[in-house]
């Protein structure tokens, strides 16, 4: 049963927006920080006052957060610009449909056309944000790469500094076995001596 709802709660917040601000929200809280979805998005976990992590340091490659957590936001970031991609292109294609209905279609006024242009204005200063962003995020990755490779490669090495420690430690029992054995020998030979000058 347990395993049930962790399947059914893993595949929610894989699969939507506030699945993935859920898990961010809760990453933090195991790490003892605030809220890490961004300020200006609603978190279902947070109350009205709850505070946030500061914007500047969410993605901060030198600060305290975990491998989890910051991929986490990453992923969050992610969807949350499709879905405002999505829904821009949504208004564009209403927008398109009105248009061209523009001369056919008396009831649309010039309102209407001014605020097409000011969305299509919009929409344009809205992709190249957004393109501007994922160059952003992908030096991020970039970066999170590297950081994976480092922590390897640290891994292994203290791997190897516990294995060249574990068989010195072998070797230095060997060295304790051999002295006791040597001074066993010697209390030995001392007691046969010593039972030998008194004969």
């Amino acid at each position: 049963m347990i395993k049930s709802v962790k399947a059914k709660r893993d595949i929610y917040y894989d699969s939507t927006t506030d699945g993935h601000k859920m898990r961010v929200h809760e990453l933090s809280i195991e790490e003892g920080i605030p809220c890490c979805v961004r300020k200006m998005e609603p978190c279902p976990l947070c109350y009205k006052d709850s505070r946030r992590y500061p914007m500047k340091l969410r993605h901060n490659n030198h600060n305290n957060l975990s491998m989890g957590l910051r991929i986490a936001i990453i992923k969050l970031d992610d969807r949350i610009r499709e879905e405002q991609y999505a829904v821009r292109e949504e208004e564009e294609e209403r927008d398109a449909e009105l248009q061209d209905g523009y001369f056919t279609q008396p009831r649309v006024t010039e309102e209407d056309m001014l605020r097409l242009e000011q969305k299509q204005i919009n929409t344009q200063v809205a992709v190249r944000n957004i393109r501007a962003s994922n160059v952003t995020m992908r030096k991020e990755t970039q970066q999170l790469n590297k950081d994976n490779f480092s922590l390897n490669e640290r891994f292994d090495s203290i791997k190897n500094d516990v294995d060249y420690v574990l068989k010195e430690n072998i070797k230095l029992k060997h060295q304790v076995a051999n002295l006791a054995s040597m001074r066993e020998n010697i209390l030995q030979e001392f007691c046969a001596l010593k039972n030998g000058s008194t004969t």
